[in-house]
């Protein structure tokens, strides 16, 4: 079993549809991988298309098939606002060990199209300790 480190580059948002009435919108994304969940910084009046530019880093094995990456709007007033949940499959990453930045249809709860994100993967396959003293931590 392949184990190692998901890179996942959250680039940016497009078109995603905002709830807000006053069109300022402080959208936020939260990374789910196989239980582990990382928050990405809040764009203030990001609106339809933030740039997060920002990578999250995820231990995971061949067996975690998925990452979700859910969009919210932070609300100052009320519970924030999900906007959708874009899935991004990992099938190929464990053999290519990179894909270039695509984008990922962003879908509501009700299964309508609300935009989209653009994100880019690589895997860095664990490598065999050759020696008991090479711990290397991977930097962030």
């Amino acid at each position: 079993m392949r184990t190692g480190t998901l890179e996942l580059l959250l680039l940016e948002g497009h078109g995603l549809k905002i709830t807000d009435f006053f069109g300022k919108s402080d959208p936020y994304a939260i990374v789910s991988c196989k239980g582990q969940e990382q928050k990405s910084s809040t764009i203030e009046r990001g609106g339809a298309d933030p740039k997060w530019n920002q990578s999250f880093f995820f231990t995971i094995d061949e067996e975690v098939s998925e990452v979700t990456i859910k969009v919210f709007d932070a609300d100052k007033f009320s519970a924030d606002d999900a906007i959708g949940t874009a899935t991004i499959p990992l099938a190929n990453i464990f053999h290519e060990y990179e894909k270039p930045v695509t984008s990922y249809e962003v879908v509501r709860s009700s299964g309508n199209a609300c935009g989209e994100l653009k994100v880019g993967l690589k895997f860095t396959p664990e490598k065999p300790e050759e020696k008991p003293d090479h711990h290397h931590h991977h930097h962030h």
